[in-house]
């Protein structure tokens, strides 16, 4: 779908993918979400960096965690 884009729009979404550490296909997941239904998730509700730091957070608390046998 991004390759039949025009040039100028293809790069946005390549560069706010980058930027944001998140494939192409998301951007223009989350633009048709947010064309279809304005109350959805936006771009700026979408912090993909602190999502991912804070699932790696509770990854390592849950590893640090004894183990209890009931």
């Amino acid at each position: 779908m991004l390759s039949e884009l025009p040039r100028s729009v293809q790069t946005a979404i390549e560069q706010y993918a980058i930027q944001n550490k998140m494939p192409p296909e998301f951007v223009i997941e989350l633009a048709i979400a947010h064309f279809l239904d304005p109350d959805s998730v936006t771009f700026t509700d979408c912090q993909i960096s602190i999502q991912r730091e804070q699932v790696e957070r509770l990854k390592g608390y849950w590893h640090r965690q004894p183990e209890t046998v009931v």
